[in-house]
């Protein structure tokens, strides 16, 4: 009783803001007491949901001071030790952290705001726990809106999976959000989550086996699921070839370089990540005069492998440390399938020469009598090219005999709220007419053959890869 009067006695700061200053937010204090009045119930499986619109500026977990000449930190002054709040709000959240895990808590943050609020700092208490990160401009726009009523749909609560498995296996990583120790856990989990499994194989035994028994618990009964895997240790590359999957591949490289990012240099990092690669291309592939030829199941790979090299994971230069940690947070959540739009977004061109099909992400796919369709899992655009944007103009769309252009018209905004309708985190959808995307097609001059190029077409990053394969 005395609780609930406090809460209906608190009221807004009475004085205002001054113009040069922020405003004045405890974030990571009332985390705290959150955790502290949970931990006095002896409540499991509580779900923490948390609204942020601004970032902490005093108390435990302050990331940036009162004062607006105080620049929030950037990824540059990280990597140059030049953040003063950074440690100290990283070493809090990380004891906020264990106190979730061994409570049984889940943190799930709400941002929405225009500046960043502290995401890289607090991200490890939401993947630790199995919670999510919603990102979005406003709470007025429908993509937050959409987000928190989906929210509390297939709510699962104390998952573990354990893998046991034949002499010669080893369990070498397990990459996912929980907690792993040889069994991986999490506070809740989602239809969506997903953990990556390394194994290690050193055995001649032909006949091995794997198996998964995961446990978790829905609102009113408990589950187990038993999987049981066999499979042949061969040295046939056919055999071997034939159960290459190369977006799993793609994602399982992903989170390894993304995870390897954490304690060694992004340098290397990504020489791991290219020798990788060219090691699968080189054992693959079928070698020819001047260039390499690649099974149908492995075609798609080096191409992954290029975007994956280009994208917001790893070029981030330009990009907010929030939005960073944001992105990371679900490639190692998500399924493969949304991995692999985070990696490599898809396009797909809508006309009427053909039902719709997919185009490289390329300049030369934008054409004026075409629709094109983008999907890079936080944003779905849609761009109408010019001789479409004029016929919309003049309403052809509605007039009768012009069926076939208003079937056109209306099929990527249908397929776009299929997707949105399916997907946590809502996207966000846009729509333009006749625009270019922002893609990097700018051609590399000067390319060094000992690794991979990080800028060029992905003509110039083949060339790059046969070259080093032939030298080999």
């Amino acid at each position: 009783m005395n609780l609930i009067t406090i809460l209906n006695e608190l009221q807004v700061e009475p004085e205002p803001t001054e113009a040069r200053n922020r405003y004045t937010s405890c974030t990571g204090v009332a985390l705290s007491v959150v955790v502290s009045l949970l931990e006095c119930t002896n409540t499991n499986n509580a779900r923490i949901l948390m609204f942020l619109g601004s970032p902490c500026t005093i108390g435990n977990g302050k990331i940036v001071g009162i004062d607006r000449r105080e620049q929030i930190r950037q990824l540059k002054a990280l990597s140059q030790n030049n953040a003063p709040h950074y440690v100290s709000a990283k070493q809090f959240y990380h004891d906020i952290e264990r106190r979730l895990i061994t409570g049984g808590y889940t943190l799930d943050l709400f941002v929405c705001s225009l500046d960043q609020v502290g995401i890289l700092e607090m991200n490890s208490c939401c993947s630790s726990t199995g919670g999510i990160i919603v990102y979005s401009d406003s709470y007025s726009e429908d993509k937050f809106k959409d987000s928190f009523v989906r929210y509390f749909e297939n709510v699962m609560f104390d998952a573990e999976l354990q893998v046991y498995h034949t002499s010669g296996i080893k369990v070498t990583d397990m990459i996912g959000h929980g907690t792993t120790n040889n069994i991986w856990r999490s506070n809740s989990i989602s239809p969506n989550t997903s953990v990556a499994i390394y194994f290690d194989i050193d055995s001649t035994t032909c006949k091995q086996h794997v198996q998964y028994v995961s446990h978790w618990r829905t609102v009113d009964e408990y589950r187990t699921r038993v999987t049981t895997h066999e499979f042949t240790c061969t040295n046939d590359l056919q055999i071997l070839a034939s159960g290459f999957d190369q977006e799993a591949t793609a994602v399982l490289l992903a989170r390894k370089t993304l995870k390897t990012i954490e304690t060694q240099s992004s340098q290397e990092a990504l020489h791991q990540l290219d020798k990788s690669v060219i090691q699968i291309t080189k054992i693959f592939g079928t070698m020819g005069t001047n260039r390499i030829q690649l099974p149908d199941n492995f075609v798609l790979f080096p191409q992954f492998m290029y975007h994956f090299r280009k994208s917001q994971f790893l070029e981030v230069l330009n990009e907010e440390a929030d939005y960073l940690a944001c992105i990371r947070f679900f490639i190692n959540r998500e399924p493969t399938e949304t991995c692999m739009l985070l990696i490599q977004p898809q396009l797909t061109r809508y006309d009427m020469h053909g039902p719709p099909h997919a185009v490289a992400l390329d300049g030369s796919s934008i054409q004026d009598d075409a629709i094109l369709l983008l999907d890079s899992f936080f944003t779905i655009i849609i761009n109408y090219g010019y001789t479409i944007v004029i016929w919309r103009r003049q309403d052809y769309h509605h007039k009768p005999g012009y069926a076939l252009f208003k079937e056109l018209v209306e099929s990527p905004l249908k397929e776009a709220k299929k997707t949105m309708k399916n997907r946590f985190p809502c996207p966000k959808l846009v729509e333009r007419n006749a625009q270019r995307f922002n893609w990097n097609t700018s051609v590399c001059t000067a390319i060094d053959f000992n690794t991979l190029p990080n800028d060029g077409t992905f003509k110039d990053f083949m060339s790059c890869l046969q070259k080093i394969i032939f030298k080999l």
